[in-house]
């Protein structure tokens, strides 16, 4: 009786610490995408204060980044991973 070796099943890896992107837009060009976004804005609507859910396809890790936005700019902090 012949013996046949299976493949082993493959899964998406999931990213390392070393591989969290530094910045939001270093997340959106390596794929991650927006899952969740939770804003406030302050009573004159000038300025708004969010946090934003990145999640990559077939990943379990989510980064969490902060953004103020205001008329003028948006500022993104820094991503960090969310258990």
């Amino acid at each position: 009786m012949a013996t046949q070796r299976v493949p082993a099943l493959q899964f998406p890896s999931q990213p390392s610490l070393q591989q969290i992107p530094g910045s939001f837009q270093q997340a959106l060009k390596r794929g991650w995408t927006i899952v969740k976004e939770e804003t406030t804005t302050n009573t004159r609507g000038s300025k708004r204060k969010g946090v934003v859910l990145l999640q990559l396809k077939g990943a379990s890790m989510r980064l969490r980044v902060p953004y103020t936005a205001t008329t003028e700019e948006w500022k993104f902090g820094t991503p960090e991973e969310v258990e």
